[in-house]
């Protein structure tokens, strides 16, 4: 299932940081991390989420 915005899809490349915490724990996680997504979808703006669509409760959504 695609997000999409006004301005297009959001999907987009993973950031590398995003793994940095796996590689420093244990240098053999490369080998896993190289199957590992590359790609996910990302909000620019967080209030462009739609927590009500999802079932996310207002307080849990602040």
């Amino acid at each position: 299932m695609a997000y999409r915005t006004p301005g297009g899809d959001a999907c987009g490349e993973m950031p590398s940081m995003r793994w940095e915490p796996y590689r420093s724990r244990n240098p053999r996680n490369d080998h896993l991390l190289t199957k590992a997504t590359s790609k996910d979808y990302f909000l620019d703006r967080l209030q462009d989420f739609d927590a009500s669509f999802f079932g996310v409760a207002p307080r849990e959504a602040e």
